[in-house]
């Protein structure tokens, strides 16, 4: 009989799963990257320095999830739309955690992103999985 770890690694979800771990890995450095640069180097504003960060990996994020993650071969024009929903969704959630963060809390903006990524992720690889991409099974 299989273990439980070799039925995870077969399973279509894990697969993917690891794969969309591994690209939002390297999202996370351009993002993490972006923020350092907007809010150090430029001295931007938090939110601001976010928002051109988030705008940095959302051709990267969409088009590698899209072909590499999920192997979609569904219209990209609706897959984009429904992608960008759930962008505008994990973007108001870190403006708010970052916010929440920096403002309230008085801690760093590093903790504030990181903060948002332990709450995105997941929200966006199942909304991803389930909705955004047509996921072949």
């Amino acid at each position: 009989m299989p273990s439980a770890a070799m039925m995870c690694a077969m399973s279509p979800f894990f697969v993917s799963l690891s794969k969309y771990l591994l690209v939002g890995g390297a999202n996370t450095a351009l993002i993490w990257g972006g923020v350092y640069v907007f809010s150090v180097l430029a001295q931007l504003p938090n939110a601001v320095a976010v928002t051109c960060a988030y705008g940095l990996s959302i051709c990267f994020h969409f088009l590698t999830n899209r072909s590499f993650t999920f192997s979609s071969s569904g219209v990209i024009h609706m897959e984009f739309k429904r992608y960008m929903a759930l962008f505008v969704t994990n973007y108001l959630l870190t403006l708010g955690i970052t916010h929440m963060a920096t403002d309230v809390l008085h801690l760093s903006l590093a903790l504030g992103v990181f903060a948002s990524t332990v709450v995105t992720v997941p929200i966006g690889y199942l909304a991803s999985y389930f909705w955004v991409y047509e996921v072949q099974q």
